[in-house]
């Protein structure tokens, strides 16, 4: 864009002044902070698959947290589900799963070896992630073994990483065991509302579209925006 000249007066208690103000140049946001990081470029390290976006922080004992935000696509999705506590029996139910985020909390002790996974927030999405991403609203994840009724971190039970490996694969794998683990009756979400009974009638009308997500009204999240729920992993525990 061409060389601006604007005037503009400026009044300062009893004085009053005439300035000039020359814009050289105007670029879109977007592209100056693509620049800004080109030229100062922040150490990320490899990141897990399909990380979108990354925070991290020092808290008061000085330890870093690392929040990644990983995005997964909607579409259908094969669960193993045990609907009785002491029953052997499982269900093989094929869901049409929403666009989903997954918050990754890492943290990293001054004097360790390696950073651990500290604990994983599902959400789900009905947008994709755009410029405005912080003001992305969430809605619960309807599924079981999920703290609050949906709103909080998974129940990580007996999945296991090993920690020997790089953060970034160790993320990559248990995000893996959880969406291919044994889904169980500990925890199960609140239906009411949202268009399906339970899972069984969730995977009843997927069988028949596929796209039968985008019908399910689910629950607005307790962290209700992108930028709701970083401010939460960031702040909480500090």
């Amino acid at each position: 864009m061409a060389v601006k000249e604007n005037k503009f007066l400026t009044i300062d208690g009893d004085i009053v002044r005439v300035e000039k103000r020359i814009i050289e140049r105007t670029v879109r946001t977007a592209d100056f902070l693509a620049e800004l990081a080109r030229q100062q470029a922040v150490d990320t390290g490899l990141l897990p698959t399909n990380c979108r976006l990354m925070s991290r922080v020092f808290d008061k004992q000085n330890r870093t947290r690392t929040i990644y935000v990983i995005e997964m696509l909607p579409g259908l999705k094969t669960i193993q589900f045990s609907p009785e506590r002491q029953s052997p029996e499982v269900r093989e139910l094929k869901l049409s799963w929403p666009r989903t985020l997954w918050f990754v909390r890492c943290i990293f002790t001054p004097g360790q070896n390696a950073a651990i996974v500290e604990d994983i927030w599902p959400a789900s999405i009905s947008q994709t992630l755009e410029a405005d991403m912080m003001d992305t609203p969430l809605s619960q994840l309807l599924m079981p073994n999920i703290y609050d009724t949906g709103n909080g971190a998974v129940c990580l039970g007996n999945l296991s990483v090993v920690e020997s490996e790089p953060i970034h694969q160790r993320i990559d794998k248990i995000l893996e065991e959880i969406l291919g683990s044994l889904w169980n009756t500990d925890l199960m979400p609140r239906f009411q509302d949202s268009g399906v009974e339970n899972l069984d009638d969730w995977a009843t009308h997927s069988a028949t579209n596929p796209d039968f997500h985008t019908q399910i009204k689910f629950p607005r999240h307790v962290h209700e925006t992108l930028g709701g729920m970083l401010r939460h992993l960031t702040e909480a525990k500090a």
